[in-house]
């Protein structure tokens, strides 16, 4: 949503500031910042607890405030411990996330986005994947079972 050449986009060129390097070295390789890899953290967990449960809690749960601080202090930690590898995390979760394979260099539109992901390896080996975009440059995914 926020990456890619769409209106949305212009929100990370905005805040580029918000997704920069731990390594002053290395300013351009872009990461994602703690918080919203918390944040993604306690997102997942309270989804899976929800299945798990077999239940849906009313958002947020009582205890997403605990998964959120110990996400963070796992990330301090790592970040402690191992600097480098800390920064090499967080700008590959950058560049899953964001699609870009060349951070240094423009956005890729929707269409290179999807037309960058595996889709055969989520399909059954029954099935086909292909991508494409419509009119106005959503990018869009289909699954074809054979006939």
């Amino acid at each position: 949503m926020f990456f890619g050449t769409h209106a949305y986009a212009g929100l990370l060129g905005k805040n580029k500031n918000v997704f920069a390097s731990s390594v002053a070295s290395k300013p351009q390789e872009l990461e994602l910042p703690k918080g919203l890899v918390a944040l993604s953290v306690a997102a997942i967990h309270a989804i899976l607890s929800d299945y798990s449960r077999q239940c849906n809690e009313n958002f947020p749960s009582k205890e997403l405030a605990g998964v959120w601080k110990s996400a963070l202090a796992i990330l301090s930690n790592i970040e402690k411990v191992n600097k480098t590898r800390y920064h090499q995390l967080m700008h590959k979760l950058y560049i899953n996330a964001s699609g870009s394979l060349s951070p240094a260099g423009t956005l890729m539109t929707n269409q290179q986005i999807m037309d960058a992901v595996d889709w055969s390896a989520f399909a059954d080996t029954s099935t086909s994947v292909t991508s494409s975009s419509d009119q106005s440059g959503t990018a869009t995914s289909t699954v074809v079972a054979p006939a």
